[in-house]
């Protein structure tokens, strides 16, 4: 990884809602001496001036990791299902045949819980990284299904962008890295107070996180326009963002840590970073 160093990075904090690009954000850095520096965080549909439709956003976010270069970017949906409910014999070829499997969100609900009768089984790196949710579950499930099949397929199958620890980085594509706000704040103990919602005491929660990774040395936000934008997004998607957008600087600064996770149960069902 080394070699191939990200130094722009972006926080997507992921929607499989209808009006997607209202609930997308979309937090942007660039790393200088390891610290992210925090530059911009929007929605998607203020971001990339478009309007919010889930099928305009998607296409229009897609476009635009196609076109960056020397860039990581960190989703928080999940990348894969479990093993054994993966026929394909990689990850890139269950991405590749997604769409065709699971012609509908509805289709998709119904054969994974077929096939793990009716239970909701979690990936490795779900239960390592005490991610919230199976990858079906009703929570997550859209975003799980638009982000597989609208983000990752159209990349993949052009080849577009590398995946660690699936793909080697490229110095020539951008890197896509599944990211867990919520396991890297469960992690250093910040997932509780509550910090998503409208009351003083969500809106300190939030405050709180942010000095926190600032503190830490992981970020840097230096405009108070900026820093109010964040905290002031009460469903904490913006925040969550930034979060991600920590969470991937830190993984593109620690190679090491991508090598360990190259092998088997990974190169099928993906694997988290936190």
């Amino acid at each position: 990884m080394a070699d191939h160093y990200p130094t722009h990075i972006y926080g997507i904090d992921f929607s499989g809602a209808a009006d997607a690009g209202k609930h997308i954000w979309i937090a942007e850095g660039q790393l200088v001496n390891d610290c992210l520096d925090i530059t911009d965080c929007r929605s998607a549909s203020e971001f990339l001036n478009i309007p919010p439709t889930r099928e305009i956003t998607i296409t229009a976010l897609v476009a635009f990791i196609g076109s960056r270069r020397c860039a990581a970017f960190g989703f928080d949906f999940p990348f894969g299902l479990p093993k054994e409910m993966v026929d394909e014999g990689s990850w890139s070829a269950f991405v590749s045949s997604f769409s065709s499997r699971y012609p509908s969100l509805m289709d998709f609900d119904i054969d994974c819980h077929a096939a793990s009768d009716g239970k909701e089984w979690k990936r490795v790196c779900d239960i390592e990284t005490k991610a919230p949710f199976s990858p079906y579950n009703l929570r997550v499930m859209a975003q799980t299904y638009y982000g597989i099949r609208d983000v990752l397929r159209p990349l993949i199958l052009v080849g577009k962008v590398s995946v660690p620890p699936i793909h080697p980085a490229a110095s020539d594509l951008p890197c896509l890295f599944e990211v867990c706000p919520a396991g890297a704040l469960k992690a250093v103990g910040l997932y509780k107070p509550p910090y998503k919602g409208p009351t003083r005491a969500n809106y300190d929660a939030r405050n709180i996180i942010l000095k926190t990774l600032e503190n830490s040395r992981y970020i840097a936000v230096s405009s108070p326009a900026l820093r109010d934008t964040i905290l002031s997004n009460n469903p904490g998607d913006a925040l969550d963002s930034v979060v991600a957008a920590a969470i991937t600087a830190k993984t593109v600064n620690d190679p090491v840590c991508i090598d360990a996770r190259s092998g088997d149960p990974y190169s099928v069902e993906g694997c988290i970073y936190v």
